[in-house]
């Protein structure tokens, strides 16, 4: 089992997501790195700043 953490962002702007098109307002876990690029580039935001980041499985 991967060790990695995610974060749940809120989508503020239509966004394409591994290939998959979201609308405002669509949820996306993503690993923090990505979040901080989709917050910083204004896509998304937290969606509960207090909330514990979950172990996520990955295929890598």
């Amino acid at each position: 089992m991967n060790n990695q953490k995610t974060v749940t962002v809120v989508l503020k702007t239509n966004h394409t997501h591994e290939g998959v098109k979201r609308e405002p307002g669509s949820t996306l876990e993503v690993h923090p790195i990505d979040a901080g690029w989709l917050i910083s580039n204004g896509v998304a935001e937290v969606q509960h700043p207090n909330a514990e980041e979950k172990p996520v499985n990955s295929k890598k």
